[in-house]
């Protein structure tokens, strides 16, 4: 496996330059990289183009989450960014996706989120929800699976359940990466790339620990060196 391939880099910055520079320092290893609500409020479609301009993909992380009409004309127009990976939030409803999936056709790769990496079961119940995160991430990608998704995205302490309910299909993506499961931030279902990987990811997605480092080139390395250890 091509591990720098499977890396999706985050991007939370406002600062035009230096998401410039973020892709700049990085683009030795990284093809991908999410924008999220942060810098896609401060620079918009602009931004999209620029970053696919410089031969990179992206990962528009926008998490569509609305009525199906106003969701599929969402994704008809991030289809038209040309962006290559798309997120809806599966809590939409599946006619929801049901209408992103047949806006698409398949243009681009959507993905459902499943339950947010900042969520624990105790935050769970407090907005009304029961069960634990495990039951639903599976019931929710279950559902998604169901519409036509292209993929999930869910923490890696989810990943192998979701490979024991539906085998090497959907893809799935992993946030919430750290380099150390004891990484402690608004982060709580954390795991490191390795682990990620081992239990199934097919991307996984890293932010603060690479944007935020002096050398986030030796950090990518290390990164992709730790994953190889086990192939």
């Amino acid at each position: 496996m091509d591990y720098a391939k499977k890396i999706i880099l985050a991007i939370d910055e406002t600062s035009i330059d230096r998401i410039r520079t973020i892709v700049e320092s990085t683009s030795k290893y990284i093809s991908t990289y999410k924008l999220g609500s942060i810098p896609f409020t401060a620079h918009g479609p602009i931004l999209v183009r620029e970053i696919i301009d410089m031969g990179k993909d992206v990962f528009l992380d926008l998490k569509y989450f609305d009525i199906p009409n106003t969701v599929s004309k969402a994704v008809e127009q991030a289809i038209n960014l040309g962006v290559r990976m798309i997120t809806l939030h599966a809590m939409g409803g599946e006619e929801m996706l049901k209408r992103a999936v047949e806006v698409n056709s398949g243009r681009s790769m959507l993905f459902a989120v499943t339950i947010l990496t900042s969520m624990e079961n105790s935050q769970l119940s407090l907005i009304g929800m029961r069960g634990d995160v495990e039951d639903m991430v599976v019931g929710l990608a279950k559902m998604a699976v169901n519409t036509g998704i292209d993929g999930i995205v869910a923490s890696g302490r989810e990943t192998s359940l979701l490979r024991e309910s539906f085998g090497r299909k959907p893809v799935i993506v992993v946030p919430g990466v750290r380099m150390d499961n004891n990484s402690r931030d608004d982060q709580k279902r954390v795991v490191t790339p390795r682990t990620a990987f081992e239990s199934g990811a097919d991307y996984i997605v890293i932010g603060r620990p690479v944007t935020e480092s002096r050398y986030p080139e030796k950090v990518l390395e290390e990164i992709i060196q730790s994953c190889e250890l086990y192939k």
